[in-house]
């Protein structure tokens, strides 16, 4: 565990995790403004699989 604690303390994993978790988020908010309908075509009118995967994507990242 140790080990770990000290990869991440590294400067170059820093900046990589906060790449990856903007990555992430702007992923997320993408996933959000679909259901939402904010997008140029309306949540309920895209296919099943877009709508079934926007629905697991967010309940993976923990936006239940």
């Amino acid at each position: 565990m140790n080990y770990l604690a000290q990869i991440a303390n590294n400067s170059w994993m820093k900046i990589y995790l906060r790449i990856l978790a903007l990555i992430f988020t702007y992923s997320g908010l993408i996933h959000i403004t679909n259901i939402i309908g904010l997008d140029q075509q309306p949540w309920l009118e895209t296919p099943l699989t877009w709508q079934v995967g926007d629905i697991i994507y967010q309940n993976n990242m923990g936006l239940k």
